[in-house]
């Protein structure tokens, strides 16, 4: 589920936001290419969080002695990628940001790298985009499953339904880890975008 959320701000941060962001999964942190004042406004926006026990992160902590405090993986979504000086202030948030998260550049309204942003919100997620398809049939592309990376047939198939667990006895696989059409096992890794054929 994605929540599109009001813009916090040094005057403005709905009480509710907090405890909404932290129970997230992850976060895409939207900055504006088309001001001049992104960094500090993205330095307040960070900061009220922060004063709330949400610390927006690139990585997990490995150890966090701090239990109140809750982390939330983050990509940093530089929007506006084509406005007026965009070029520049995306160099400026790189250098100031850069280190601490991944950064994708895109234009909502422009239309520009969306697919990119798409591919960082499951990277960031740990999940991957699974195909299935009715033999003879063309694939559905238009809803994947949604899976964690390093999921197996055996996996899907319990998400397809969970009779195919039990009675799945092999699949066929198109995707850049196998030729075309390949069978393989219950225990075959999947990869992202890879198609599905079970059969049981």
């Amino acid at each position: 589920q994605l929540v599109d959320l009001p813009p916090v701000s040094a005057d403005f941060l709905e009480p509710w936001m907090p405890g909404l962001i932290g129970s997230a999964g992850a976060a895409l942190f939207v900055v504006d290419l088309g001001d001049d004042d992104l960094i500090d406004a993205a330095d307040v926006a960070l900061g009220r969080l922060a004063d709330a026990r949400v610390e927006l992160v690139g990585e997990l902590p490995f150890d966090s002695e701090d239990e109140t405090l809750r982390h939330v993986r983050t990509v940093v979504v530089a929007n506006k990628v084509d406005a007026e000086g965009a070029a520049d202030r995306l160099a400026i948030l790189r250098e100031w940001y850069g280190p601490r998260f991944p950064i994708v550049a895109a234009s909502a309204t422009g239309g520009l790298e969306l697919d990119s942003v798409t591919s960082a919100a499951y990277d960031v997620l740990g999940v991957m985009r699974v195909y299935t398809k009715v033999p003879g049939r063309p694939a559905d592309r238009s809803t994947p499953f949604t899976v964690p990376v390093g999921s197996t047939v055996i996996d899907l198939a319990r998400e397809v339904h969970r009779d195919f667990e039990q009675s799945l006895k092999f699949a066929k696989v198109w995707g850049s880890g196998t030729f075309e059409g390949q069978t393989v096992r219950r225990d075959h890794e999947l990869r992202d975008g890879d198609v599905v054929e079970l059969h049981a």
